[in-house]
């Protein structure tokens, strides 16, 4: 009986080792392709280039690094419409294929990489998104400082959510007191601030709304790639 439980404990902790390993495989494979693209574009791109990406100088391009990359989500339209008042608004937010890193130099952010896994493998999508890059940070910043007030200390990271058919970009939380919408930039057509806390409540009617507008505008165009 010992020797049956001693190879089934053995079998579960080589289980798990392998997909523990293969976590990292895949989390490794990921950075080593913005690595690589980063460093060729280091080496190739000229003074112009760089600056056009929001750095201060080619010499500062080649001194940039990459920040801990974070996962890009989305909601669709559809899902936003069906929305019902009370219901948990996390439950709508989705996956996409998308990670995003930071590009930096001295500790403050200059530019987005874009990396996007496609058929089982990782490909660096584009780079740039200056004033995002930066914005990020200060809306990260914001989190940060009113953790407490907001009843988010020991909740999970913010989200980074995308609506492509608002040209939304916004963090979602969830803590103690409730769930929390951070937009990026100020939306006058939505009535919405950019770094301002809002509750579900007041942010989906306007997205609802908004949709409503841009519905016969989406049928008569074909869908447009915003990333960045």
């Amino acid at each position: 009986m010992k020797i049956k439980y001693l190879s089934l404990t053995i079998a579960l902790t080589m289980f798990f080792t392998l997909l523990t390993g293969a976590a990292y495989s895949q989390d490794d494979a990921m950075k080593e392709a913005a690595l690589n693209r980063l460093s060729l574009w280091q080496k190739t791109f000229t003074e112009q280039q760089a600056k056009q990406l929001g750095f201060a100088s080619l010499d500062d391009f080649k001194k940039a690094e990459l920040g801990e990359p974070f996962k890009l989500y989305t909601i669709t339209p559809d899902a936003i419409t069906g929305f019902q008042e009370g219901a948990e608004f996390g439950r709508i937010i989705t996956d996409t294929d998308y990670f995003v890193y930071p590009v930096m130099t001295a500790g403050s952010n200059k530019a987005l990489l874009w990396v996007m896994k496609k058929e089982g493998a990782w490909h660096v999508a584009r780079i740039g998104s200056a004033d995002l890059a930066k914005t990020i940070r200060k809306v990260k910043s914001t989190v940060e400082s009113a953790k407490s007030e907001r009843g988010l200390e020991g909740a999970a990271p913010p989200k980074f959510v995308r609506v492509y058919q608002l040209y939304l970009d916004f963090f979602y939380m969830s803590g103690s007191q409730g769930e929390y919408i951070l937009p990026m930039y100020n939306i006058p057509n939505l009535n919405i601030e950019g770094n301002k806390f809002y509750n579900p409540a007041e942010f989906i009617p306007q997205l609802k709304e908004q949709l409503k507008l841009k519905m016969p505008e989406e049928r008569e165009s074909s869908e447009k790639n915003i990333e960045g």
